[in-house]
Formats: structure tokens, C-alpha cells, sequence
């Protein structure tokens, strides 16, 4: 599916989740839930011929590789809790939404310390220190 295919489609749920909030909330949230798994659904399948691509080209360096797990990682804690998020804010549990991108938060901290401290021991070693 196309990015307008996407986008036409995600215009339609609104358009169907706001007619029928006020009628059955239950129902609207379904839809979002719906369309937002088929959005990620989507951008899963074009996103993997691109990771190939990326593996592809680390495989003779394992520090590169190292690198690219890691970042690759942090892209997926951004998206998953984008999308629980999201869906929380949608369901107006803000609190909620809030604490799953506060976890994210951290998470991805402690996922990039190790990387930044080797950065900042290389740093101080090129310097001479």
C-alpha cells in the first residue's frame, strides 16, 4: 500500500471513529486501534527489505554492527511506545500515555549509556588523555 493509500485510509477512520464517538465509544476506539496496527503493519513490510540493506553492509564490521543493533533497537522501543501511546492518549488515559513514553525515556537511556561512554573513553584516549 501506498504512502497516499495510507494516508486516504487514516482520513477515513477519522472520519468514521468521529461520527461515531458519540454513538458507540467502544467501537471508535476499535477503529483506531485498527488502523494504526494497519499502518504499522505497512510500514513493517517496507521497512525490512531496508534493514537487509543495512545488515548487509555491517556484516564485515562488528563494531558497526554493534552500533546498528542498538540504534535499531531504539528505533523499535520509539515506535512501539509511540504507538501504545498513542493509543492510550486517543482513549483519554493521558497518565498512561505519559508514563509509557517516561519508561521509553529511560529505557532508551539505558540502552545508549554503554555506547556513549565507549564514545566519550575513545574521545579522551584520541585526545592524548
Amino acid at each position: 500500500m501506498s504512502l497516499i493509500g495510507v494516508c486516504g485510509l487514516c482520513l477515513v477512520l477519522v472520519f468514521l471513529v468521529k461520527v461515531l464517538e458519540k454513538q458507540n465509544g467502544s467501537f471508535s476506539v476499535g477503529l483506531v486501534v485498527l488502523g494504526a496496527g494497519l499502518v504499522l503493519a505497512v510500514s513493517l513490510g517496507r521497512i525490512l527489505p531496508i534493514l537487509d540493506e543495512l545488515q548487509a553492509l555491517v556484516q564485515e564490521d562488528e563494531t558497526l554492527s554493534q552500533y546498528l543493533t542498538v540504534a535499531m533497537k531504539g528505533l523499535g522501543v520509539c515506535y512501539l511506545s509511540g504507538f501504545a501511546s498513542s493509543i492510550c492518549r486517543d482513549s483519554g488515559e493521558s497518565s498512561l500515555s505519559n508514563s509509557i513514553e517516561l519508561i521509553a525515556k529511560i529505557t532508551l537511556v539505558g540502552m545508549y549509556l554503554p555506547l556513549l561512554l565507549e564514545l566519550l573513553n575513545n574521545t579522551v584516549s584520541w585526545m592524548g588523555g
